[in-house]
């Protein structure tokens, strides 16, 4: 568009994406909502809560949020050390004696190092991790942690840790002295207003989607498995997209609920934003993004968990937030293209329209699969492989993108992952042979 669009206009672009979307990638059901200070701006669902009842999607289904669940661990961690019951940077034994996984470096792990993904503990613990269904306890969780050891001295080194945050979760645990799930709940869930969400699957399962995973090679697609996480404070809870609307009302209302009722300090909350051991893209909790492009930053978190993929951000200057959430495992693509858009709407900037690729002809997937060199590199090849019409640049041995046609001449990444991340141009040098170049 090459004006600022109305509010009508900037929905409708965002649905003929969204939906474009869905059908091209078979994507069972996707839910968004965008809040603009303490007001939904726009919130829809699309799809079927299951694809054999074809029960549609509303804002009161309950998914699954993955990693987004991190954020209450942290913020309930944060409240403790609000009231002076826990200190960020002191060896965290002094909570839990009982934890002490090997470490050969002598320097303690502390609050601050697990909250920013730097205590160097394992990614997963033994007992309780993601492809654990045995139904184990936060705390065997935590104690299987014991007989591992240390990849990096805490603080070192950033590696992301499931088993990191559920020892944060542990913690909460031992010293409110209240069962983790029933602490967040009593002090962040249920103030906020978050009667939707749960952070162990709900007995009622009527509004709970059915989550969906697709075999990479073969491309078949089946339901999830489900199973209650060991490692619940990582990854576990379920909500609404109404919850996370009242979520991310809460943190643009500095730490308030939309009805006013503190959770968090202002102070708290500002200081979980600022980046940690000089890494721009992780603080207290909240992973950081920069779009150099639109002169601002964003606050975070994704979440995978099996047959769901979910976000939830913050730009607190501008006011506005978004969750969304499919029931389709790796399906990144919606999330950079609405909210760069988003953000130039709301600063009343030039609007760009949305990259909604072609279907390939099957000339001109013939023409170009193929094995390429770079120019100048030759020793850097790349490979197209060509599946009836479609093509793929395989990326390692396993994994492969799908590509989409703009034009004649320039393909684009078009698949579950993202979207126009990059752009091939094609050059016809003779009948026979191509030039690609990146973008």
């Amino acid at each position: 568009m090459t004006h600022q669009p109305t509010k009508e206009e900037f929905i409708n672009a965002v649905e003929n994406f969204i939906q474009h979307h869905i059908n091209a990638k078979n994507i069972p059901a996707f839910a968004i909502t965008l809040v603009k200070g303490q007001d939904i701006f726009w919130n829809k669902g699309y799809g079927y809560k299951n694809l054999e009842t074809k029960n549609p999607v509303t804002q009161d289904s309950l998914w699954r949020i993955g990693s987004i669940t991190k954020l209450f661990t942290d913020i309930a961690i944060m409240t403790l050390v609000e009231q002076e019951k826990l200190d960020l940077d002191i060896d965290v034994q002094k909570y839990i004696p009982n934890f002490c996984p090997k470490n050969p470096f002598g320097k303690p792990i502390t609050l601050r190092a697990l909250i920013s993904h730097r205590s160097g503990l394992v990614r997963e613990p033994p007992v309780g991790n993601y492809f654990d269904d045995s139904g184990p306890t936060i705390e065997e969780s935590v104690l299987s942690l014991n007989s591992t050891e240390l990849f990096y001295e805490p603080g070192s080194h950033y590696k992301y840790s499931n088993a990191g945050i559920t020892v944060v979760g542990y913690i909460v645990e031992k010293v409110s002295g209240v069962p983790y799930a029933k602490y967040i709940t009593d002090h962040l869930l249920r103030p906020i207003g978050m009667t939707q969400s749960y952070l162990k699957a709900p007995h009622n399962r009527d509004d709970v989607v059915t989550g969906y995973m697709r075999s990479p090679s073969s491309g078949r697609q089946f339901e999830a498995p489900e199973w209650d996480l060991g490692e619940s404070p990582a990854g576990n809870m379920y909500s609404s997209m109404h919850d996370l609307s009242l979520f991310l009302r809460t943190l643009l209302n500095n730490g308030k609920t939309p009805l006013g009722k503190e959770i968090i300090k202002e102070q708290t909350l500002n200081s979980m934003l600022v980046p940690q051991y000089g890494n721009n893209q992780m603080s207290l909790g909240f992973r950081l993004m920069h779009l150099p492009l639109l002169d601002t930053t964003v606050a975070g978190h994704g979440g995978a968990i099996y047959g769901f993929t979910s976000f939830i951000i913050v730009e607190r200057e501008l006011g506005i937030g978004m969750a969304l959430v499919t029931s389709l495992d790796l399906s990144n693509i919606f999330l950079k293209a609405i909210l760069h858009r988003y953000i130039q709407f709301t600063k009343n900037q030039k609007f760009d329209e949305f990259v909604i690729p072609k279907p390939l002809s099957l000339d001109t997937a013939k023409l170009i699969q193929g094995v390429y060199e770079e120019d100048g590199n030759p020793g850097n090849r790349f490979e197209i492989e060509r599946y009836y019409d479609k093509l793929y640049i395989l990326e390692g041995d396993n994994y492969k993108r799908e590509l989409g046609q703009l034009s004649e001449t320039v393909l684009v990444e078009d698949d579950r992952l993202s979207c126009a991340d990059f752009t091939i141009n094609v050059k016809k040098e003779t009948e026979k042979e191509i030039a690609l170049s990146f973008q």
